[in-house]
């Protein structure tokens, strides 16, 4: 929990952040002295919890907490004062405030108090997970059932939304590869922050698609960003539809013929261009093969999309940018499985596999034999 204690009074700040500390519960803490230099460390530090005096300089603690309320309205209070009287605690109530604690600050109260905000944040965190859940599962189904329902009579009436759209781009060596639910949540941890958490993202067959509450300036720039999440699973596209009246069914029509214009720009390239991009990704492959390689890379070295790079290389080699990098790595881990001094697992990392079972698996099913069956046959050999 992250825990904000503002108090005029050192002493206070110290004792409380002492005892909440010495009950070793992993809590961040952090003090302020005023209202004005706490309101910066709200939105610096955000805070779960607030331990707030009533009676400060610049700032008293009631005005304090209706501000903060209003931006976070989540926020947990507790009100410490050496101020006992009914309409303190009355008004205090306004501002949520969970409970009320005397000065001076008195040990087993200060514990009392910080596990029931525990419990207090834990519900509220529970609370959103559940109605975020609501509305990714809401999000989904209008995606398979291609809803023409307006998105902002759905979701609370918002009018002003940008669509988000991104492609399982697949460049890994699992054919099969479906997305754990722990990745799926890292996904969704990147890309909130990214956009600040106002959105609501779903997975549908591997692909993402997000709303996000507010209109995107710059689709450029936000593109970009995206395309460089650490998972790199996805190209993304961005609709140009946010009007209040837009619908799933347009939303994604509209994206399809996005794509399909990005798929089609290399009718124009001549012939020798697209030997020169493909002689240029093969160099980038075999120079890269031992490390993680995805699409993106590889459009950025040809200062081309990650879709439009697939499609080319295809034309000129008949073959995946995936396949060629499999195929590759089986062809560098034959050489060095003729020689003793590697091991089996030593092999699959040393050319790019993300684990010996996984190894063992594909080169089987690409030479018809294990790693082991084949050393054993060309042990010494030069390939």
């Amino acid at each position: 929990m992250r825990i904000l204690i503002v108090d005029d009074e050192p002493r206070i700040t110290r004792g409380i952040k002492k005892l909440i500390t010495s009950m070793d519960r992993g809590h961040d803490i952090e003090v302020a002295d005023n209202g004005e230099s706490a309101l910066k460390k709200v939105d610096d530090f955000s805070p779960d919890v607030i331990f707030i005096d009533i009676k400060m300089p610049l700032m008293d603690g009631l005005t304090f907490g209706k501000i903060v309320k209003e931006k976070n309205p989540d926020t947990v209070f507790v009100i410490v004062s050496g101020y006992a009287e009914f309409d303190y605690a009355q008004e205090a109530l306004k501002i949520g405030v969970i409970d009320y604690v005397l000065k001076p600050i008195m040990p087993d109260k200060i514990q009392e108090v910080v596990l029931k905000c525990e419990k207090e944040v834990e519900k509220l965190v529970l609370d959103t997970e559940k109605a975020s859940y609501y509305l990714e599962k809401k999000l989904a189904d209008m995606i398979i059932e291609k809803s023409n329902e307006p998105i902002s009579k759905v979701f609370n009436n918002i009018n002003n939304f940008s669509f988000i759209y991104g492609k399982n781009i697949n460049l890994n060596e699992d054919y099969n590869y479906k997305m754990l639910s722990d990745e799926k949540g890292n996904i969704k941890r990147q890309i909130n922050n990214i956009l600040n958490e106002d959105t609501i993202i779903t997975f549908v067959k591997d692909s993402i698609y997000i709303i996000y509450y507010g209109e995107i300036e710059d689709k450029k720039s936000i593109e970009t960003i995206l395309d460089k999440l650490s998972c790199n699973y996805f190209d993304f596209y961005i609709s140009d539809l946010s009007n209040k009246d837009a619908n799933i069914k347009t939303l994604l029509d509209e994206l399809n013929r996005k794509m399909e214009a990005s798929l089609s720009t290399d009718e124009t390239m001549s012939q020798e261009e697209i030997q020169g991009i493909s002689k240029k990704i093969i160099r980038y492959i075999e120079d890269n093969y031992h490390k993680k390689i995805s699409l993106n890379d590889i459009g950025n070295i040809v200062y081309m999309h990650s879709t439009h790079v697939s499609k080319v290389f295809k034309k000129e080699t008949g073959i995946n940018i995936s396949d060629y990098i499999v195929n590759y790595r089986i062809k560098m881990a034959k050489e060095l499985l003729c020689d003793p001094k590697y091991k089996v697992y030593d092999v699959a990392y040393k050319v790019g596999f993300k684990g010996p079972k996984y190894f063992v698996r594909v080169f089987k099913a690409k030479t018809g034999m294990t790693p082991s069956q084949f050393r054993k046959k060309n042990l010494g050999r030069e390939l």
